[in-house]
């Protein structure tokens, strides 16, 4: 009969290896599904508060100005 022992710092060292990667793939999986609405929720919220400029489209889409078209004025 073959006994098989493990000895508990590689049993630890397995289990938080376990442990790590079941954490590092359901944080993955949740941050994947809100990836989107994060992002866009930041766009929105930097156009409102006017850090971004936009001009409507005749399609109705908002579209984002470019820096260089943007009239400045020098102070």
């Amino acid at each position: 009969m073959i006994s098989i022992t493990l000895d508990p710092f590689w049993f630890m060292l397995f289990l938080s290896a376990c442990m790590l990667f079941c954490s590092y793939k359901i944080g993955r999986a949740l941050t994947e599904v809100n990836q989107h609405d994060i992002i866009a929720d930041t766009i929105d919220k930097l156009i409102q508060d006017g850090y971004i400029a936009t001009r409507q489209t005749a399609d109705g889409d908002v579209e984002l100005i470019p820096y260089k078209d943007i009239n400045h004025v020098d102070s």
